[in-house]
């Protein structure tokens, strides 16, 4: 999901990109305006944007939403067609609604797969917060850190099950599937190559050097995998 390029800090900072990008939507949630997300996911033209506003509307009608609830046409104030005239078209959209744009834009755009990274964990930590009625916003950087950690392994368990399930054998042939997910999400960075950027001590679990953010990656990270 991160280029290859990109510092492990690009987590970090595309996180708050787009939570300086989002508003408040006076229901304890935040929402974005479509302008705003077409420069975020890098498309330079709007007609080529709405186009992926169109297939999202539909992947949320086909998931049993009413994409009303979540696709509104607004004119804001800030965005009027400096033209003059009817300002230009905009949208409200809703988290889900942001989601599912990330989802079916581009994947060639590098912007894009920041987006899918983004709101993957956003989402997660919804899915946690009603599931175990853990509200982040409450917690301490810490208190996230040790919360999403335990996730994270419980997960890797898990997989470490489905693995051998499927003629995966625990030790060298697991250390090479995880290292895939690892480099999967980091660009060309392993394991070792993570810890050589953060400058760890060669026997030192990655896991307990990361932030809160970057815990919640590694859990969508294994989250994603088949089941």
């Amino acid at each position: 999901m991160v280029n290859a390029t990109a510092p492990l800090g690009g987590i970090e900072a595309l996180i708050d990109r787009f939570e300086e990008a989002g508003h408040d939507n006076g229901q304890g949630d935040k929402c974005w305006f479509a302008r705003d997300l077409q420069a975020l996911l890098g498309y330079k033209k709007w007609e080529d944007f709405e186009g992926v506003i169109r297939r999202a509307e539909t992947a949320c009608q086909n998931a049993g939403h009413n994409p009303a609830d979540h696709f509104q046409e607004v004119f804001p104030s800030a965005r009027k067609n400096p033209e003059g005239g009817r300002p230009a078209k905009n949208y409200e959209l809703s988290r889900y609604a942001s989601y599912l744009i990330a989802q079916n834009a581009s994947s060639r755009l590098k912007a894009v797969a920041f987006a899918q990274t983004y709101f993957a964990i956003q989402t997660r930590r919804q899915e946690l917060a009603d599931r175990d009625g853990v509200d982040f916003d409450t917690l301490s950087e810490n208190q996230k850190r040790l919360y999403l950690r335990n996730q994270v392994v419980a997960e890797n368990k898990r997989l470490a099950s489905a693995a051998m399930a499927a003629g995966v054998h625990t030790g060298k042939d697991f250390g090479k599937f995880q290292n895939r997910g690892y480099q999967g999400l980091y660009g060309v960075r392993g394991v070792e190559e993570i810890k050589d950027y953060k400058r760890l001590p060669t026997k030192a679990n990655i896991l307990d050097h990361m932030g809160s953010t970057e815990l919640a990656a590694n859990l969508f990270r294994s989250r994603s995998r088949p089941r």
